[in-house]
């Protein structure tokens, strides 16, 4: 799984109006160069120092990767003295076009400064685009990648599949060194914020089409790399078993020669509470039902551990993935309230926990041992 680390874009529904928070959202970028520079819709890459800025006229498409609820606007044009070229058209100067804000993808280039460009070709335009979502970076934070890009025409025609495996540990205790935020454009590695550990020991497996199989052992950091393989697409299959839960990852990837998929697979005990909640017939104002697991010291309402949505005639559950330990298993519907003129917003009723009972204090604790399931597990709602 690659793990995104770009500004989430929300939509907010209230008393039937639309409310737009302005932000940029990425579905890839950030990788390493081996994987950037080969990947679709990268058309250029090239090393160069920003000459001018100025406004254009202009409303060139979202480019590949990139989505964002704020309109286009603006358009900037950037005039680049190129010093180095590894992919794209051989010239002097290059001019790339970015939107004019952050909020919708553009990306924040500096006159007299020196870059690293990721551009895409808006073929129906002839002009070449660049966001915040592609690898584009300052020149001083691309030494990684200048190493990679000088050295293609050096390297042999095959490819390389590599990354991580790490397993979310929910250490209470983990004191975190940076603090994520919605609007947070680039974060620092996932260690730093949240309660993980290296898998050293566990098994990767790739697969090519011809069926042939290659595979690769965690190490102590947490790293694993299948080199010397042939380009083409591949499937990737992490070691598991029913106590481990894995997150959704980039399981197929395509690999150009001389090229890389770098796939980061985030993993943790697959602990889980599952069975049936006993609620009388919905009404037509029910909009759905919401079971969720709370941690049984300090348990917080507006934080629970793990939650799952049922529509409202539906009355079987699963909660999880959940870490060894004690839980508050509780349940409680969503209804739609009208507003006029022909409107309608939502509010939660109160909660009922395990077996039934209103409140926090009453209720049973549901003991969840390392990747094990606490099954047919019955919650009473008595509304």
């Amino acid at each position: 799984m690659e793990i995104w680390t770009r500004v989430l874009a929300i939509a907010l529904f209230a008393a039937g109006a639309l409310t737009k928070v302005e932000a940029c959202t990425c579905g890839f970028g950030g990788g390493p160069a081996c994987q950037e520079t080969w990947r679709q819709g990268v058309d250029a890459v090239f090393l160069g120092r920003v000459e001018k800025i100025e406004p254009s006229q202009g409303a060139p498409g979202m480019v590949p990767g990139a989505m964002s609820m704020t309109m286009m606007g603006g358009m900037l044009k950037v005039t680049i003295a190129a010093e180095e070229i590894y992919r794209g058209p051989s010239a002097k100067t290059i001019q790339v076009y970015t939107a004019s804000s952050s909020a919708a993808c553009g990306y924040s280039f500096r006159e007299g400064e020196s870059y690293l460009v990721y551009a895409s070709a808006d073929d129906k335009l002839g002009q070449l685009l660049v966001s915040l979502c592609s690898a584009t970076k300052p020149a001083e934070y691309s030494a990684k990648d200048l190493v990679y890009l000088r050295s293609i025409s050096s390297l042999p025609p095959t490819a390389t599949i590599m990354g991580t495996v790490w397993r979310y540990t929910h250490d209470p205790n983990f004191r975190p060194k940076f603090q994520p935020s919605l609007m947070d454009h680039y974060r620092p590695p996932e260690q730093d914020y949240m309660a993980m550990v290296p898998v050293p020991g566990a098994t990767v497996t790739t697969k090519a089409k011809d069926g042939s199989e290659h595979g690769a052992v965690v190490d102590a950091d947490g790293n694993w790399q299948i080199s010397d393989l042939a380009p083409g697409s591949y499937t990737v299959r992490p070691q598991s078993n029913e106590a481990t839960f894995v997150y959704p990852f980039r399981a197929s990837v395509e690999i150009a020669p001389r090229g890389c998929a770098k796939i980061d697979i985030r993993v943790e005990s697959n602990g889980r509470i599952s069975g049936t909640l006993d609620h009388p017939a919905p009404g037509t104002d029910w909009a759905l039902i919401k079971v969720f697991a709370l941690p049984f010291e300090n348990p917080d309402l507006h934080h629970p551990m793990r939650e799952t949505t049922l529509e409202p005639g539906e009355s079987v559950f699963e909660v999880g993935p959940l870490p060894p330990g004690k839980y508050i298993l509780g349940a409680y519907v969503v209804r739609k309230i009208s507003v006029p003129p022909n409107g309608h917003t939502y509010a939660n009723e109160g909660a009922f926990y395990f077996p039934g009972r209103t409140g926090i204090a009453g209720a049973d604790p549901i003991d969840v041992g390392e990747g094990k399931a606490v099954t047919n597990v019955k919650l009473k709602m008595m509304y």
